[in-house]
């Protein structure tokens, strides 16, 4: 039987420019407010568009899992990232996706992913007596989780390090993404072919981009090499269904894809999970006991990490509070009924974690970074729609298990050599941007133990 339906809630706003304004000023505050005073469902103006918040956990679920195309990826935030990375695995849709999914999937199985863990152990050799040398100065630990994952990001896909044997590569990257931060929360469809300086410098940025990685592609091609790297398994790889493999403009799609969402989401949830910790240094020291009662030494492998259980619980919950990816959108061409309520044909719907992963009907005191949440003993406490970090069902992110693999890592490698001190007095502002990064940096010590 189906739901009666009923009224959608409508925030309205007297300005020609709706709640624009708000959203280029603090979208993560209108986000909040429109579930605070406006409920779990709540229909919105930005200029012209007409955009639907939904934060009840079951429709966001529907919304997410949508096989119907009653929902798509044709909505402005993905439309703004297609211009940087094409049709790769998180803008792509249709049979376009399905293709490149069931091509990219062998690359990220347990067999192939320990593969890559070595490479992360190996980086985090590295970055352990860089910091070993600081002696305790205060640096931006952002600023070094963004380099060591951008390592092991290049490592990985190129079997390059990108942070100094290419660092024409490292500019175009930092540069390109600094141009999109700018456009994905401006709805204007026409911002980008704005011929500002800034938009301008984003085109050159994509240039070299696409300049050096067709090079990279081009020369393993040529050399015939096969290396154990994520661009070779690509390239080997081919669709179980028509045995074709990716093209040259396709293999670019993904591999700037994995390149981004590889180095940029991790850092920025590393470099929150360390803010969080240093606001309770008591967490920080249970890690370090649990590690070196259980992994004192050698790599963090695999095996290492299902004996750390403390460590991805930090994670986990750093996660939920500080969700890269802060929104999910969706475009509702031919308009639906969601859970009674009506989406207008066309409308823009907005599945937001940050506020799923905060919302006070399913989160016990649910502003407090507590990694208890997700033991063993509690875990079944968790709301199974309101966890979202990775996005959930067909289109769930390929790289979770390689994030989260990456990320006990690095927390494992610092954890057992350093003790953490954070300067509370340069408090990070949640900025989100394309990713929902520590404002400001995360500034601290690193002391040997």
């Amino acid at each position: 039987m189906n739901a009666p339906q009923v009224t959608t809630p409508v925030w309205h706003s007297r300005s020609p420019l709706g709640h624009l304004p708000k959203l280029a000023r603090d979208p993560l505050a209108l986000l909040d407010e429109a579930r605070e005073k406006h409920g779990d469902v709540v229909s919105f103006r930005l200029l012209t568009i007409r955009c639907v918040t939904v934060s009840d956990p079951h429709l966001a679920h529907s919304v997410l899992m949508d096989r119907t195309g009653a929902y798509t990826k044709d909505a402005p935030g993905y439309r703004v990232l297609s211009l940087l990375l094409g049709q790769g695995l998180v803008t792509a849709e249709g049979e376009v996706w399905k293709r490149h999914r069931r091509i990219a999937n062998p690359a990220f199985h347990r067999r192939c992913l320990e593969g890559f863990v070595e490479t992360m152990n190996t980086a985090c050799e590295d970055a352990v007596l860089r910091w070993r040398a600081t002696g305790g100065a205060v640096i931006d630990l952002h600023a070094e989780m963004t380099r060591l994952t951008l390592r092991i990001a290049g490592e990985t896909l190129f079997g390059i390090d990108l942070t100094d044997s290419s660092a024409e590569l490292a500019r175009a990257t930092t540069e390109a993404l600094k141009g999109f931060d700018r456009l994905v929360t401006n709805p204007l469809p026409f911002a980008h072919k704005i011929p500002t300086p800034a938009n301008q410098r984003m085109k050159a940025a994509l240039a070299d981009l696409d300049r050096v990685v067709q090079e990279i592609i081009s020369a393993r091609r040529r050399s015939g090499q096969q290396k154990a790297d994520l661009l070779g398994m690509l390239m080997d790889a081919v669709d179980e269904e028509d045995g074709t493999g990716l093209s040259d403009a396709e293999l670019r799609d993904e591999v700037v894809t994995m390149l981004m969402a590889g180095h940029e989401t991790t850092a920025n949830a590393l470099a929150w999970t360390l803010w969080h910790l240093g606001q309770q240094p008591d967490l920080a020291r249970r890690a370090t006991a649990e590690l070196q009662a259980n992994a004192p030494t050698g790599p963090i492998d695999f095996g290492a990490m299902g004996r750390l259980p403390w460590v991805k619980q930090l994670f986990l919950e750093s996660l939920r509070l500080s969700p890269p990816v802060w929104m999910l959108e969706r475009r509702c061409p031919e308009g639906a009924v969601l859970g009674g309520h009506i989406i207008p044909k066309g409308a823009i719907v907005m599945v937001s974690p940050w506020v799923l992963h905060r919302h006070p009907d399913h989160w016990v005191d649910a502003q407090r970074y507590d990694p208890e949440r997700f033991s063993p003993e509690r875990k079944g406490e968790i709301h199974p729609h309101t966890y979202l970090p990775f996005s959930v069902g067909a289109r769930k992110c390929i790289g979770d298990r390689f994030a989260e693999a990456e990320a006990m890592v690095i927390l494992g490698a610092l954890l057992r050599a350093f003790e953490l001190e954070v300067d509370t007095a340069r408090v990070p502002v949640p900025d989100p941007l394309v990713t929902l990064r520590p404002g400001g940096g995360v500034w601290g010590r690193l002391r040997p133990l």
